[in-house]
C-alpha cells in the first residue's frame, strides 16, 4: 500500500505539470497562437519553432567555441604568418 510520502510526491509532480501547461498556454495566447490541444505543451515550450539551431528558441550560439584541433591550426597559421 502507498504511504503518504508517495502520494505527496505524485500530487506535487502532477501539480507541477499542470502549472507548466497553464504557463505555456498563457504564453501561446499572448503570442497569438491558437491553442487547440493544451496538453501538447506538457513537454514542449509554446514559442519553440522546432528548428534545432534556432538562436531564439534553443539558445544556439552563432559564434561557437573553437575545438582544440582548430585552436592548434589557428596557432600554427599565426606562427607561419609571423615569419
Amino acid at each position: 500500500m502507498k504511504n503518504s510520502y508517495d502520494k505527496n510526491r505524485r500530487d506535487r509532480r502532477i501539480e507541477q505539470k499542470t502549472t507548466h501547461i497553464k504557463r505555456q498556454v498563457s504564453i501561446a495566447k499572448i503570442a497569438g497562437i491558437n491553442v487547440l490541444q493544451e496538453h501538447r505543451y506538457a513537454k514542449h515550450n509554446a514559442l519553440d519553432c522546432g528548428v534545432s539551431q534556432c538562436p531564439i528558441c534553443n539558445g544556439y550560439q552563432a559564434k561557437r567555441q573553437l575545438t582544440i584541433q582548430e585552436k592548434k591550426v589557428m596557432a600554427s597559421m599565426d606562427d607561419s604568418e609571423r615569419e
